[in-house]
């Protein structure tokens, strides 16, 4: 499954991660809160296991979809968000808890395909976490589209796997929400 296949764009590989850690850096990026205002809640509309949430960064309207995925305990183990980069492309991001064994990269797979291996980009103080980000292209978009999950393993502190499974449930009405 080819993950950074952008020779048809202008932009490589490098050009792509740079774009998609940008725009991922404006999507989390809150605007400025006074003493006496509170942070404004984001616009949010479901579509089944997936959430798209709007908020407003520094005047322009940026939108999310985003998915917290449990481990059965009920513990959010992974958030996985898709959002448009500023060439309209789509790019993925999987954030997983600090702590995490970063030497073994994050692997993933749709529906048990081919498991693609992805280097940790960055590590972040709380609130935020460990980040993988990832530019899709239209064949693995149309394999989400068709599928019914994506399996996700990275390593906890005692290089233990963890395994999500993110579901793909709704993930069609909310890129096409996404897309608008």
């Amino acid at each position: 499954m080819p993950i950074c296949r952008l020779s048809s764009l202008r932009l490589g590989c490098t050009g792509a991660l740079a774009a998609l850690a940008l725009a991922a850096l404006l999507l989390s990026a809150a605007p400025p809160v006074q003493a006496q205002e509170a942070q404004p809640q984001p616009e949010t509309q479901r579509f089944q296991d997936w959430t798209v949430a709007c908020f407003d960064v520094q005047g322009q309207r940026r939108c999310r979809m985003v998915q917290n995925v449990g481990n059965g305990e009920g513990a959010t183990v992974m958030q996985v968000s898709i959002i448009l980069l500023p060439d309209g492309r789509a790019g993925l991001i999987f954030r997983v808890p600090l702590g995490t064994w970063l030497p073994e990269n994050f692997r993933f797979s749709i529906d048990g395909g081919q498991d693609v291996q992805v280097p940790f980009v960055r590590c972040l103080p709380p609130p935020d976490n460990c980040v993988v980000e990832i530019g899709l292209n239209d064949q693995t978009l149309s394999q989400m589209r068709a599928g019914t999950r994506i399996n996700a393993r990275f390593y906890d502190p005692q290089r233990r796997p963890v395994d999500a499974n993110v579901s793909l449930l709704g993930f069609t009405a909310a890129f096409n929400a996404l897309s608008q």
